[in-house]
């Protein structure tokens, strides 16, 4: 169970990364 949510969460943060360098990335464009 720890185990499972850990890699969750590990994947949740690359998510979030990615969405900020996505953001940050059309920001620029526009």
């Amino acid at each position: 169970m720890f185990l499972l949510t850990y890699i969750k969460k590990e994947i949740y943060k690359g998510k979030e990364k990615r969405f900020k360098g996505v953001k940050v990335y059309k920001g620029i464009n526009l």
